[in-house]
């Protein structure tokens, strides 16, 4: 086990909301505790954006990534009902603590732990939020986000890349190398 190149500074909800649907009924069919919801066909919304200092668009080391999702009655198919409207919408605040071989996989590092830390957040959120609703406990599945981080370190890259030429500084020119940190590993790993 190797200790991760990231430090949670920490995390902000900016947005809160959720709303118990009054027609929804749980079916009879269930004797867990656990809302049974089909969200196989259900339509979840949700935005994701990171950020970073102007002032480090040459060497990023700090980083705010912003987790959004919403999941509500009107965006669904007929058959899909939800026993509550959620809408959250939170930051993680991250700092590189040491070095990575190159900028676009701190990128990719920074979402790779941003997505499940606001997902879990989130998650932990919806069922504390819910536990005290008139439907109960409501625990949304886990998310897999691998394909997209894929993606998204090659755009956050791209527009580093542009504001780097907007400022009027060689592409070319890279990070600056700060010492590696030396991490210590578990024997046998």
């Amino acid at each position: 086990m190797r200790a991760s190149p990231l430090a949670v500074e920490r995390i902000e909800f900016h947005n809160v909301r959720v709303r118990a649907n009054a027609d929804w009924q749980q079916s009879d069919e269930s004797q867990l505790p656990q809302l049974v919801v089909d969200m196989e066909n259900a339509s979840i919304e949700w935005q994701s954006s990171l950020s970073f200092p102007e002032t480090e668009v040459e060497d990023p080391r700090h980083f705010v990534f912003r987790f959004a999702l919403r999941l509500n009655q009107n965006k669904q198919i007929e058959s899909v009902k939800l026993p509550y409207d959620i809408e959250l919408d939170a930051l993680v605040f991250l700092k590189i603590e040491f070095e990575l071989p190159d900028i676009q996989t701190r990128f990719k590092v920074v979402r790779e732990s941003g997505y499940p830390i606001l997902f879990g957040a989130i998650r932990e959120m919806v069922c504390t939020l819910t536990a005290r609703g008139p439907h109960g406990l409501w625990q949304i599945p886990s998310m897999n986000f691998m394909d997209q981080i894929k993606v998204d370190s090659t755009e956050d890259e791209k527009g580093r890349l542009k504001l780097l030429k907007a400022k009027g500084v060689d592409a070319v020119k890279r990070a600056s190398k700060r010492p590696a940190r030396k991490v210590s590993t578990l024997p046998g790993k």
